[in-house]
């Protein structure tokens, strides 16, 4: 099995959509929070599951909410490293 990581980049934009979310209805962050728990939970299982979109990168998509992990596998180490979470209409290599 596979030990999985969140890079500080995923954990802030986790954090931004929680509060979004939260500001929208009270509980809703909450929902979003564990629906990601639940996509990192598949990845961190099934890495190879998803598909390589770019540069040994892969996506993994929330069942009800609009965002994308994207993660790549360090197999020497037995890791998959969530690099960034995004909303779907972002582009995946745009940096603020």
């Amino acid at each position: 099995m596979y030990t999985l990581v969140v890079l500080g980049q995923a954990e802030k934009r986790l954090q931004e959509a929680y509060y979004w979310y939260e500001d929208k209805s009270v509980g809703l962050g909450n929902r979003f929070l564990e629906e990601i728990e639940s996509v990192f939970k598949f990845i961190e299982e099934e890495p190879k599951s998803c598909s390589i979109k770019y540069n040994e990168m892969r996506t993994a998509r929330s069942p009800h909410f609009p965002y994308l992990a994207h993660y790549f596998i360090d197999t020497k180490n037995k890791k998959v490293i969530v690099a960034t979470v995004r909303h779907t209409s972002q582009h995946p290599l745009y940096k603020e």
